[in-house]
């Protein structure tokens, strides 16, 4: 990519990794956790590099409860900078 992201193929197309959190107390939490689910599958299987969530490409959220009861999934592909 132009500014030196370098993301993960897979047989020439973009690979993604998911992520699912625990009930959380919010959304917002749940969301954290989320990612945080992510980044270790993601650190397992690549390293280091290429867990951080902000380098990530073609993301996706999908959160399911309401009050104090949420869940949520991401996907999304692994970069690095």
């Amino acid at each position: 990519m132009a500014d030196g992201t370098i993301c993960r193929h897979l047989l020439g197309r973009p690979h993604h990794h998911w992520g699912e959190g625990k009930t959380k107390a919010s959304k917002s939490a749940a969301v954290a956790d989320a990612v945080h689910s992510w980044s270790v599958f993601t650190r397992l299987e690549y390293g280091r590099k290429w867990q951080d969530w902000g380098y990530a490409r073609d993301k996706s959220v999908s959160c399911k409860g309401g009050g104090s009861a949420w869940r949520c999934s991401v996907k999304a592909v692994p970069c690095k900078h």
